[in-house]
């Protein structure tokens, strides 16, 4: 299971400079992305990269949670597929606020959920 920790190590971005980069690691390499959204992909060092090949990579988006953070995401998934009609309708802050109410959650902690799973797509090759 893929910690908070193991997501943002302080290191540098390539591009801005800027510290605590989202680290993922998957079959086929490193996916990178500092805060500022500059992302890129590394190899591993049996593919002539500078990265360890990892005991453990991200082969599905529950790998990238801890457990509280797959609680919230069960909370949020199951909010959206009861209340469907609603987001479809109501703007951003209404979502949000909505979803903050009735997950038991504060905006910050919906915001990560959001993050991880927009890191997993990317990291995936899927954004």
């Amino acid at each position: 299971m893929a910690s908070s920790k193991d997501r943002k190590k302080l290191a540098t971005c390539i591009q801005c400079g800027e510290a605590g980069l989202y680290i993922i690691p998957t079959d086929d390499d490193v996916y990178i992305e500092c805060k500022s959204g500059h992302a890129w992909r590394e190899q591993y060092i049996d593919q002539g990269g500078t990265h360890p090949r990892p005991k453990t990579v991200v082969k599905q988006l529950e790998d990238m949670f801890t457990p509280p953070e797959k609680e919230l995401y069960l909370r949020i998934s199951a909010e959206l597929e009861k209340n469907s009609t609603y987001y479809k309708k109501a703007d951003t802050w209404e979502k949000i606020n909505h979803l903050c109410e009735q997950c038991n959650a504060n905006e910050q902690e919906v915001y990560t959920i959001f993050k991880i799973i927009t890191l997993y797509h990317k990291a995936k090759g899927g954004l």
